[in-house]
């Protein structure tokens, strides 16, 4: 398992997942089925032990406000980050403990932008129901883009 602060995954923006998706399945991965998020994002993850690669388009622009974290609003960065290019609009930490991870983030001198909690029902790859339990740091830098500390993990077969 990934140590708290590694690299669990980066956000691929596009504005076209189906082919994006089918461009990842060509060269050998195996892709989630395409879910929604609430804040008006699609995505597909090929997924990995400890990590996985999430790709994102935006499905909904009127939902991009739904679901903030204090003044942070996830569809809302990746619709700005996607305009100007498709590409990673975010990275997500590993984190197996997000409130302790967002204690030593704010020691070690970083504002944070909110906590968000969330879980949503996935399909793997296998075909077998499943739900993600997701509680997220949000950690803004420099750019105004985001690295989050995350445990997103599934929890097992429904």
């Amino acid at each position: 398992m990934n140590a708290s602060f590694r690299i669990d995954h980066p956000l691929l923006a596009t504005h076209d997942i189906e082919g994006l998706r089918e461009q990842f399945i060509a060269l050998g991965f195996n892709m989630t089925a395409i879910d929604k998020h609430p804040r008006g994002t699609s995505t597909s993850l090929a997924m990995f032990e400890g990590c996985l690669i999430e790709i994102m388009v935006i499905y909904d622009d009127t939902l991009l406000e739904a679901v903030p974290a204090r003044e942070f609003r996830f569809g809302r960065h990746d619709y700005e980050n996607l305009q100007p290019r498709e590409g990673v609009v975010l990275t997500a930490l590993h984190g197996i403990n997000s409130i302790g991870d967002a204690q030593r983030a704010t020691t070690a001198g970083f504002t944070l932008a909110g906590l968000l909690e969330f879980g949503r029902d996935v399909t793997l790859p296998n075909g077998t129901k499943d739900r993600t339990k997701t509680t997220q740091t949000l950690l803004p830098n420099r750019n105004s883009r985001v690295c989050r500390s995350s445990y997103a993990r599934c929890t097992g077969p429904s």
